[in-house]
């Protein structure tokens, strides 16, 4: 398979384009049928299909975010990744006693 092509089909899948990774997929089968490789290309386009026939109303499917009943007010609230200090989201107190937990740790030698 074309490095190049796989390159681009990789990035296509981490940034959720489905059109792009659909029309790649296709491209992979192409060569792999030209190459003798009758089988993958098959199961590839078998893939394609599949993934064709099911829409979105899936139960895999995302829903929207939660919203509160009584005022209809967000249950939730979306940070960007890049947004993110620390892979958990906590209160300043409770970052606080964190950050004290792992200087007592990495000073645990001195202090005992």
């Amino acid at each position: 398979m074309n490095s190049t092509l796989l390159k681009r089909l990789a990035r296509a899948a981490h940034s959720g384009q489905t059109k792009d990774v659909d029309l790649l997929l296709r491209r992979i089968a192409e060569q792999e049928r030209k190459r003798g490789h009758k089988r993958v290309a098959e199961d590839l386009e078998q893939v394609l299909q599949e993934s064709a026939d099911t829409s979105f109303a899936s139960p895999k499917a995302l829903s929207s975010m939660p919203v509160s009943r009584r005022d209809s007010a967000p249950l939730l609230k979306e940070i960007p990744h890049s947004e993110l200090r620390h892979n958990m989201v906590l209160p300043a107190h409770v970052e606080r006693r964190f950050a004290r937990i792992e200087k007592e740790f990495a000073a645990r030698s001195r202090l005992a």
